[in-house]
């Protein structure tokens, strides 16, 4: 029997007994102790010791993007640094292929970055950025089409259509093997 039963994937205090974290909703095989072998532990140490092998936290199986989720949810900063990434990768593809220039892109991917800062937790962050960069590449491209007078073929050029399909797809993917006890929406 473990000394100080914890939840693995939120390190809260658990029955030794547990199979269920009442604090994070989420199932789990037994409790860990409180001295290690927490989400971080578990993924850090699974990863550099069993990479590839089923099961393991590297081996890709649907709890993987939980596990991470759970260690960047652990802290108000982990999760800003989410925030900061996602902000950044949407203001490269909006300067990329919108067709805008670079203060306009930088100012749609600050104020989605706002956004996506007001969430909780980084599932959320997460799955609503790439859903979010889609519509931000849309309404920019719809945007930049109709102020050229380039009408809607222009919306084809640049690759905008190639970039929101992949974004929808990334985010179906993501949105599938996120835990679906999560409250998202």
């Amino acid at each position: 029997m473990r000394e100080d039963p914890r939840c693995p994937h939120c390190e809260e205090k658990v029955s030794a007994t547990a199979a269920w974290c009442m604090h994070c909703g989420r199932d789990f095989e037994s409790p860990v102790d409180a001295e290690g072998g927490g989400a971080l532990d578990q993924l850090l140490g699974s990863a550099v010791t069993d990479a590839g092998t089923p099961g393991s936290s590297a081996s890709g199986e649907v709890s993987d993007v939980d596990d991470v989720l759970s260690v960047l949810d652990r802290s108000e900063e982990t999760r800003q640094g989410l925030v900061v990434a996602a902000a950044g990768v949407t203001w490269f593809l909006v300067s990329a292929v919108t067709g805008v220039t670079a203060g306009v892109a930088l100012l749609a991917s600050a104020a989605f970055g706002y956004y996506l800062y007001q969430l909780d937790d980084a599932a959320t962050v997460l799955v609503r950025s790439v859903y979010g960069a889609a519509v931000l590449v849309v309404a920019l491209r719809v945007f930049f089409a109709a102020s050229s007078g380039g009408g809607l073929l222009a919306l084809l050029d640049g690759g905008a259509l190639v970039v929101v399909v992949a974004l929808v797809v990334a985010g179906q993917w993501l949105d599938g093997r996120i835990d679906s006890r999560s409250s998202r929406w």
